[in-house]
């Protein structure tokens, strides 16, 4: 409940929590934009549930799949509808950049939740792994450090 308030807080419209990490429930709403966290065990129900020219950005890996098994673009993204995907490891630094002018152009908060030393690693995982943590948490390394 903490985090869907952050989350609602943070300017979402709404906050499903899914019993079965790879459907929504069936009497769910269609949307706009859908952020997939669990990605390929849930991207295809994800796409069930888009309004027409509605996005699913699976950006996550969180339901353990990294391929989606039996997809066909053809049928399973709705007519009028996108898939797209987002992978850290794939970043330049003109990319980066551009980030850097969104973010200043828009004005956009992007503060972490919380900073910690290299030292406090173990406190950041469990700040991470905490029901009430919220946001990013980064973990500063020491450059005099062996």
């Amino acid at each position: 409940l903490v985090k869907r308030q952050q989350l609602i807080d943070a300017g979402f419209d709404e906050v499903i929590v899914a019993p079965d990490s790879a459907r929504l429930p069936a009497a769910t709403a269609h949307f706009d934009k859908i952020v997939d966290l669990i990605g390929p065990l849930s991207v295809k129900d994800s796409l069930s549930h888009l309004n027409e020219g509605g996005i699913v950005n699976m950006t996550g890996e969180l339901g353990g799949l990294w391929t989606v098994p039996d997809f066909d673009p053809i049928s399973d993204i709705p007519n009028g509808c996108y898939l797209t995907g987002f992978s850290s490891g794939d970043v330049s630094q003109t990319l980066l950049q551009d980030l850097f002018d969104f973010i200043a152009a828009y004005h956009v908060l992007v503060a972490p939740a919380r900073i910690f030393n290299f030292n406090q690693v173990p406190a950041a995982h469990a700040y991470l792994q905490a029901a009430d943590s919220f946001g990013k948490a980064i973990v500063l390394l020491d450059q005099n450090a062996e």
